[in-house]
């Protein structure tokens, strides 16, 4: 008789263990799920950002662009200053890429 309880609760012993098992192994899964999902949204958010940051980038440019034709519109731009408006311009060109590049376009 002492022996079909010793056995009775060991096997109730390795069920309980290996439900435990199950549940921890479960959660485990589940962990990694959601940590897949949240480095998803990570990604999402640091492009939303970048792509906020280059947008500001690009409205800056315009601006100073639009100044330079502006103040010299009616007379020719001196040398360094043509210069640096063409820089402007280049820089503009590049932003507006990353931009389209960022956006999939």
């Amino acid at each position: 008789m002492t022996n079909k309880i010793a056995t009775i609760l060991g096997i109730l012993a390795m069920l309980a263990g290996a439900f435990w098992w199950f549940m921890s192994y479960d959660a485990q899964l589940v962990k990694a799920g959601d940590l897949r999902s949240v480095q998803m949204s990570i990604q999402k958010l640091n492009q939303r950002l970048d792509l906020s940051a280059l947008e500001q980038q690009r409205r800056d440019l315009q601006s100073r662009v639009w100044q330079f034709e502006d103040r010299y519109r009616k007379q020719p731009m001196p040398p360094h200053v043509l210069n640096e408006y063409r820089c402007l311009v280049r820089d503009l060109k590049a932003t507006t890429d990353k931009i389209n590049a960022l956006k999939g376009k």
